[in-house]
């Protein structure tokens, strides 16, 4: 077994298994209004074509399924399906050069950096980084509480710093706030 952990809370981490979630709420709550079976729906669900490479039963089985829709007998043959890997590669390296355009360089953490991490959605609390993580883009950091957690570093932000030598700025007096009387009028250039 290969472990990928995805952090709580955070459910764009895991969005290809959130969106198979949403899909077969979807499901269900269609099957329970309309009282029609649920196996059936999942079989049309799965003979649907997605994109270019067809659908999951042909890319799995090389050939559809036979549901209550007439075919021919024909298109139920096996028919091997012989570039959806070079076609994957192709779908996910564009899907990652629209992604990476907008992405932000990760920001890197030193050890004993003071930093604030996320409880909840609006609740940052001070730590301090102790080591990178095991995962890219992780941290583990210790909280004022002594507890030590590992944070992805989406979670984590610097601490800003106050300057230690603060120069006064001149302060300037306020301008007379001119009447509409006062200003000066310029003619449009049209009447010269």
């Amino acid at each position: 077994f290969n472990q990928r952990i995805s952090s709580p809370l955070f459910s764009r981490s895991n969005g290809l298994a959130e969106r198979y979630v949403q899909e077969a709420k979807l499901l269900l709550k269609k099957c329970t209004e309309g009282k029609s079976d649920l196996y059936l729906a999942i079989l049309h669900q799965r003979n649907v074509p997605r994109g270019t490479l067809g659908s999951p039963v042909q890319r799995l089985m090389s050939r559809r399924t036979r549901t209550l829709l007439p075919t021919t007998a024909s298109s139920l043959h096996p028919s091997v399906q012989e570039k959806v890997a070079d076609e994957l590669q192709v779908i996910r390296t564009k899907n990652k050069w629209y992604a990476d355009r907008r992405k932000k360089s990760a920001v890197d953490y030193e050890e004993g950096e003071e930093v604030l991490y996320r409880v909840e959605p609006r609740n940052w609390q001070p730590a301090t980084i102790i080591r990178r993580g095991p995962q890219p883009r992780s941290f583990i950091i210790e909280a004022r509480n002594g507890r030590q957690y590992r944070r992805n570093s989406w979670f984590l932000r610097k601490i800003s710093q106050e300057p230690e030598h603060i120069v006064p700025q001149p302060i300037n007096s306020p301008s007379p706030i001119l009447r509409r009387s006062a200003r000066i009028i310029n003619p449009p250039n049209r009447f010269n």
